[in-house]
C-alpha cells in the first residue's frame, strides 16, 4: 500500500513538472512573441525605417505643414542622431489627400 501511494504521488509530481515546464515554455513564447511586437512598434523602429520627428525649437512635434512658416528652422530626428533643417517653403495643399494613401 506504501509503494502504491509511493507511485501515485511521483506520478502526480512529474505531471505537475510537466504541466509547469509547459505552462513557463507557454508563457516564453508569449513573451518573446509581445516583446517582438513592441519593438516594432517603437518610435525608435520608425526611424530606422528612413523616417523622421521634425520639432519646432519649442519642442513641438511638426504633424501639418501649415504649423510651419518659410525660413524656419526645425530639428530633424532620425535614427542615428538628429540635425537642423530650414523650412524653404510650404507646400500645404491636398493635406488630406495625403492621408488616404
Amino acid at each position: 500500500m506504501i509503494d502504491e501511494r509511493a507511485d501515485h504521488v511521483a506520478s502526480l509530481l512529474d505531471r505537475g513538472r510537466r504541466t509547469l515546464r509547459h505552462l513557463l515554455d507557454r508563457a516564453d513564447s508569449e513573451l518573446t512573441h509581445t516583446h517582438a511586437r513592441v519593438v516594432a512598434l517603437s518610435p525608435a523602429a520608425t526611424l530606422r525605417r528612413g523616417y523622421a520627428v521634425l520639432q519646432k525649437a519649442d519642442g513641438h512635434v511638426v504633424r501639418d505643414p501649415a504649423e510651419v512658416t518659410a525660413d524656419e528652422a526645425l530639428r530633424a530626428r532620425v535614427a542615428e542622431g538628429e540635425f537642423t533643417v530650414r523650412v524653404d517653403a510650404v507646400d500645404a495643399q491636398d493635406t488630406a489627400g495625403a492621408q488616404d494613401t
